[in-house]
């Protein structure tokens, strides 16, 4: 901006002073109130806002050069080289039209010339101005793109870092919501194992102590039993605590290794275990998904399936992680989706996975599950 007025002020005093050396005392004044009202009309054009009053002002221009030229000089085309440039870098669906119009006032005041050499002279000094106003157009152009292919950027970088803060308020939910589920899923399996186990020691020691009274050998008898079934209870309680995902585990492919091992300790079921592509470290809800989603399937293959042979497949890939579960067992013919396969697709449906099933030739089911690596 500080350069284009630098242009239009170096053109209007370079034309005045042509003008002085050439006219007559005796016009100063009338030749000084055209300009000044040409310098106004240029400096109101900047703070103009309304189109029509724009294009005004451009005729207006062109209507006091032409004056000037026919009464003064015709150096004084040269005054329309300040209009050439408002409208090469100011207008856009305006600037052909504006642009020939100017250019054929311009060529009109010529006729006025001294001589055919100073016509060719001005015709050159409009031309190269021209086209000089032209580069410059483009180079203003290619600017304003570049800042606004900036801005955008900023504006996606700052969208993107909203979404990042959302996706980790996300994640704290649904690790929330997971530790929830756990805790009551540990309190039923409380209230129905170790609760059933203590009422009937309490039971079988009420019933020894009163037996001893009556039949020492008895009462010694139940009081064993009763042992037996505190020893069965603190056993439960243990089978409780390693389903949870222990917290020392330093990944979950071994949190998967062991919870595969203790199945296979406990079932007697043969489970065949694989990983493939590169492993990285995930998101502890999704870490947790894909622990209890194993963790139910392998407990239904051997539960309803019947199966003996478990294939665990895990898939690690650039845009996410598939897990692919198989057994030989029995299969179905038609999927109907109890407590555990729901609470499956729960699952999954909090982390936005998605799951595929196979019923044929045993049962299958294939989680895909998309990536959101830990950073």
């Amino acid at each position: 901006m500080k350069y284009q007025r630098l242009f239009r002020y170096l053109i209007i005093i370079s034309t005045v002073l042509f003008t002085i050396f050439i006219t007559t005392k005796t016009q100063y004044p009338q030749f000084t109130f055209l300009v000044l009202l040409f310098v106004l009309n240029v400096e109101l054009r900047s703070y103009i806002k309304h189109k029509n009053l724009v294009l005004v002002s451009l005729f207006l221009d062109c209507a006091l050069v032409l004056y000037m030229c026919i009464n003064f000089t015709v150096y004084n085309a040269l005054f329309l080289l300040v209009t050439l440039e408002y409208v090469l870098l100011k207008l856009n669906d305006e600037m052909y039209h504006l642009f020939i119009i100017t250019t054929l006032v311009y060529l009109y005041t010529l006729r006025h010339s001294p001589s055919y050499e100073i016509g060719i002279l001005m015709i050159f000094i409009y031309v190269m101005i021209s086209l000089l106003i032209v580069y410059l157009r483009k180079e203003l152009l290619i600017k304003a793109n570049v800042e606004n292919l900036y801005d955008e950027i900023r504006r996606n970088h700052y969208e993107l870092d909203r979404a990042r803060n959302r996706l980790k308020e996300y994640s704290k939910q649904v690790e929330k919501v997971t530790v929830l589920e756990e805790r009551n899923r540990i309190s039923r399996e409380l209230h129905d194992s170790l609760g059933h186990h203590l009422t009937g020691v309490l039971l079988q020691l009420d019933s020894g102590i009163q037996m001893m009274d009556v039949n020492k050998d008895k009462g010694m008898e139940i009081i064993k039993s009763a042992y037996q079934n505190v020893n069965d209870g603190i056993e439960s309680v243990r089978n409780i605590v390693r389903k949870v995902r222990p917290v020392e585990y330093q990944s979950h492919q071994k949190s998967v290794k062991d919870l595969i091992d203790e199945f296979v300790r406990k079932t007697e079921t043969f489970v065949q275990y694989k990983v493939s592509g590169n492993p990285y470290e995930l998101y502890p809800s999704i870490e947790t998904v894909i622990y209890r989603n194993i963790q139910e399937a392998l407990t239904n293959a051997v539960r309803h399936g019947k199966a003996t042979h478990i294939l665990v497949h895990m898939i690690y890939k650039q845009n996410g992680v598939e897990v692919l579960i198989e057994d030989n067992g029995v299969g179905c013919k038609e999927l109907n989706k109890g407590m555990g396969l729901t609470g499956i697709e729960e699952r999954l449906d909090i982390i936005d996975g998605r799951i595929h099933y196979k019923t044929d030739g045993g049962f299958g089911l294939h989680m895909v599950i998309p990536r959101r690596e830990m950073t």
